[in-house]
Order: C-alpha cells, then structure tokens, then sequence
C-alpha cells in the first residue's frame, strides 16, 4: 500500500510555525493529515477538497490552477498551523495520573504550569484561525479558477479546548 501524498512537509512545520525544529515528525505527520482532512475540507468545500487531493495524490499536475492552490504561501502557511494545532496534545504536553508534565530533554518530563498551556494553545489556535481566513481571501480573490470551489456557510472554526478534542 502505498503512503498518502500531502500538500505539505513535516519539515516546513517549524520553517512556518513557532514548532521546536526537533519535534516528533510521526506526531506532526497525524497533524497533516487532521489539518488537511478537517480543516482544508471545511474549508475549500468537499468538492474542491476532492479534487486537489486526487490530483496530488496521482501526480497530475495537468490542472495549473489545482497546481498553483497546491503551492500556494496561503494554503502552506495554514496548514502548518493547523498541523502544530492537532498535533499539540501529543508533542511535548502529556496528561498522566501524575498530573500535566511537559517534555524537558529527552527522557525528563517537569510540571507544566495549565495555564500557560492552554494559553500557548490558544495563540497557535489564533494563528491557524488567522492563516484560514488568509487562504479564504485568496480564495476568494481567485475564486474564478475554482468553480468547484465552496466558500463555508457557517462559521468554520472554534476555539479546541485543553487537550485538542473537538467533539463538533
């Protein structure tokens, strides 16, 4: 079986986003995947979802529009937050009976304050949020490119509590 192509990198998540350079590219790699199937779908709309990923998916890069929404700044820089975004719980934050601890070194872990926790969640929250709007505007902006292209009726995105469920 072969491996899922993805619009983006694991190695341009810390390039465009506040990730250590050394995180775990396994955990990052699950956070692509969310970012592009949550997000960008709701997003760009089923349709237009589709498309992109099938032609990423075959290598066709016949459709110069589908091309240049692949490798746009606007789609990298959102997808990158909303990897970091998804991939959080996992990276460095672990909840044990012990309480919250946060890795510190290779095999060390130290109490992490909640509160500066959440609120560092919450700021990558924002960014993503920030980089969703940007992509939406350049969708917008090219929207005569994409006539499959679907612009989200309701609002798309909400703030994720502490531990990164999203139970929408």
């Amino acid at each position: 079986m072969s491996e899922l192509v993805h619009l983006i990198e694991v190695e341009e998540i810390p390039e465009r986003t506040a990730a250590q350079p050394n995180s775990d590219k396994h955990k990052l790699k699950l956070g692509i995947h969310l970012a592009e199937s949550k997000h960008l779908r709701k997003l760009l709309g089923v349709a237009l979802y589709s498309e992109l990923m099938l032609s990423v998916q075959t290598g066709s890069g016949e459709d110069m529009a589908l091309a240049k929404l692949a490798s746009s700044e606007e789609l990298k820089n959102m997808l990158c937050q909303w990897a970091l975004v998804e991939a959080w719980p996992s990276l460095l934050v672990h909840i044990t009976e012990a309480g919250l601890t946060v890795k510190n070194g290779k095999d060390v872990s130290t109490s992490a304050d909640a509160n500066q926790t959440e609120a560092a969640l919450e700021g990558h929250i924002n960014t993503a949020t920030f980089f969703s709007s940007e992509l939406t505007a350049w969708m917008i902006e090219h929207k005569a490119d994409y006539p499959s292209y679907r612009p989200p009726t309701v609002a798309a995105y909400s703030t994720m509590p502490v531990g990164g469920i999203d139970l929408d």
